[in-house]
């Protein structure tokens, strides 16, 4: 599958947009960064969830246990498409924001291909929250 990694530092956008995806795409894996601080709610299965209190998100991608990572920023939230498309992942896809036609700053990618991967602007979105 795929890894989801993004630096964490509001509790409101944690838990009204990023702990229902945690929730609903069990397949997946999050990895939040700088997390140091962040308040959020109690739930019985964090399988699926890595917190890396003081590490920057380029520095846990060698901790992703899948073979493609999506790296993201807190307030780039995927649509409904994207994370549907994020169960066949393409190497350098970066979607659009949503209703734009504006590049997000988030990429999917090849952990072993970062830094080094062709990037193109795909056509799914992301909201910007």
């Amino acid at each position: 599958m795929i890894t989801i990694i993004t630096e964490m530092t509001d509790a409101v956008l944690f838990q009204n947009y990023w702990m229902p995806l945690i929730c609903k795409y069990r397949e997946f894996n999050f990895i939040f960064t700088k997390t140091k601080g962040l308040k959020y709610p109690a739930m019985l299965d964090w399988s699926n969830v890595k917190f890396a209190p003081t590490q920057s998100a380029e520095q846990v991608i060698k901790h992703a246990e899948t073979k493609f990572v999506y790296l993201t920023k807190q307030n780039e939230i995927p649509t409904y498409e994207l994370m549907v498309k994020l169960r066949e992942p393409e190497d350098g896809l970066i979607p659009k924001i949503h209703n734009t036609n504006e590049r997000s700053s988030s990429i999917m990618f090849l952990k072993e291909n970062y830094n080094k991967t062709t990037n193109y602007v795909g056509d799914v979105g992301t909201y910007l929250v």
